[in-house]
């Protein structure tokens, strides 16, 4: 009597030990893709975290990796959705590489929404903001005052 319950007690103890190992090794596994991303850019937002998701879904399950990276499963499901699109601005974004690169980077975004107007673009100046911001461009002078 006394061997079957030290071995149901063994069987109890080994589960969690398995599970617990399997969410350390999912951690370490975060923890890797995150210090990559981290070593590209500072801070680390709800899209990063799902491209880090999408990568590991196939070695753990998605639902454990949403918890763990404490956004909601919908939000996940939300941004892949939307990385599956095509990029909408993608012709923009590389008539912004050309002028501001044409120009030597002087030309902030004002002067970019000028040019792309001339070349037949017409484009709102928050949007040539924004994609500047995304493509990591900056005008090299500074505005006079």
């Amino acid at each position: 009597m006394t061997s079957k319950s030290n071995n149901s007690k063994k069987q109890r103890t080994s589960v969690p030990l398995i599970a617990n190992k399997k969410q350390q090794d999912m951690e370490n596994d975060y923890l890797t893709k995150l210090e990559l991303l981290m070593s590209k850019q500072e801070n680390i937002t709800n899209q990063d975290k799902a491209k880090i998701v999408y990568e590991l879904r196939k070695q753990y399950p998605v639902t454990a990796l949403v918890k763990y990276l404490n956004i909601p499963r919908s939000t996940y499901y939300n941004l892949l959705k939307q990385m599956s699109r095509p990029d909408k601005d993608a012709d923009i974004k590389v008539e912004i590489q050309t002028i501001f690169d044409e120009h030597e980077g002087r030309y902030g975004y004002r002067r970019i929404r000028e040019e792309l107007a001339k070349r037949g673009q017409n484009v709102n100046h928050k949007k040539v903001l924004r994609i500047m911001r995304i493509l990591g461009i900056k005008s090299s002078s500074n505005r006079k005052k």
